[in-house]
């Protein structure tokens, strides 16, 4: 299933945008940070996670960059669920070591 990542401007401060995290149908707060054009520009739309986390040139995405990952992460790990392509490949990883481990040896 696709992920997205979309901002929106805050209600109450209108210089700062807050970034969200829709997944499976769940909509998760990720961080808010303050407003610039081209990240609310870029992100007021949906985009898809593999968007996101490509690399954004400019000083305005630098500190993006640097976050995004981060807070999803801590998303991952508070509400137990798996996003990043990372965290699925280790979790794969971990099952089919668990499988091999106590599975009975055939002769």
């Amino acid at each position: 299933m696709l992920s997205y990542v979309y901002c929106e401007k805050d209600h109450d401060k209108f210089n700062l945008i807050n970034f969200y995290l829709e997944h499976e149908g769940n909509i998760y707060y990720l961080f808010t940070q303050h407003y610039s054009n081209t990240a609310y520009d870029r992100f007021k739309n949906r985009k898809t996670l593999k968007e996101a986390l490509k690399f954004q040139k400019g000083i305005q995405l630098r500190s993006f960059n640097d976050k995004l990952p981060k807070y999803i992460k801590y998303i991952e790990d508070t509400e137990n669920i798996l996003v990043l392509d990372k965290s699925i490949k280790k979790d794969t990883a971990k099952s089919i070591k668990q499988y091999h481990k106590f599975s009975p040896i055939i002769e």
